[in-house]
């Protein structure tokens, strides 16, 4: 499902590049639940932005379904996230103006169900205990209700992939794992391969596997 083969991505700091994310080889098979771990700053998150192509790499190769994500287009990557991934960043990224529905039914209309968005949104944010809060905006929801809101825009698609950044972000570590609980068993009844990134071990010992991510050589050379 994933293949990441000798992948490396810097940004230019000053006169000097900074190593941001360095990966030999990593395989995620279909279906499978990986929790990547890591101190803050060996790349985490940047390995997710990488996976989603949101970023691309300076090199090496991303290969997501086959397709090798280096060689797609701006466009073709925005339209593959759209169709094939569940992304659930570290801050929600609710959209402050719109109710816990119509934030759920945007990722509906992303995914080409705008037909069908209403009642999948109602059924997603029951299945996440929320069938009682549809019209509450998220400065009225608590930061564990804010997730799984951000959990049912994710899932409400069904994607094969869904990619979770710290899920349990700010929240109290019980909540964060009854959170974390729910999506992990709504993404194993829709076969969804799910990665994860966190610092936590007990996080982690939620999913199949643990991949550790090494310190690394922040500043990796001078700009000419």
């Amino acid at each position: 499902m994933i293949q990441l083969r000798d992948l490396e991505k810097s940004y230019k700091l000053g006169n000097q590049r900074v190593l941001a994310c360095r990966v030999p080889e990593l395989l995620i098979a279909k279906g499978e639940h990986v929790a990547i771990l890591g101190r803050s700053g060996c790349g985490k998150s940047t390995l997710l932005h990488l996976i989603s192509g949101l970023l691309l790499p300076d090199r090496g190769s991303i290969k997501v379904r086959g397709l090798e994500m280096t060689k797609l287009s701006e466009r073709a990557r925005d339209r593959f996230r759209a169709k094939h991934l569940g992304y659930v960043h570290q801050t929600f990224n609710l959209l402050a103006a719109y109710d816990a529905l119509h934030n759920v039914m945007l990722g509906a209309f992303f995914a080409g169900m705008p037909h069908s968005g209403m009642a999948e949104a109602k059924a997603m944010l029951g299945r996440v205990g929320l069938g009682d809060r549809l019209s509450h905006k998220p400065k009225q929801l608590s930061v564990g209700q804010q997730q799984r809101v951000a959990i049912a825009r994710a899932l409400i698609k069904k994607p094969e992939i869904l990619l979770a950044d710290e899920p349990l972000g700010n929240q109290d570590p019980e909540t964060g794992k009854e959170s974390l609980g729910l999506r992990l068993e709504i993404a194993k009844e829709m076969g969804t391969t799910v990665v994860i990134v966190t610092h936590d071990d007990q996080t982690a010992d939620l999913l199949h596997r643990k991949v550790v991510l090494p310190d690394h050589q922040r500043v990796s050379g001078e700009v000419a």
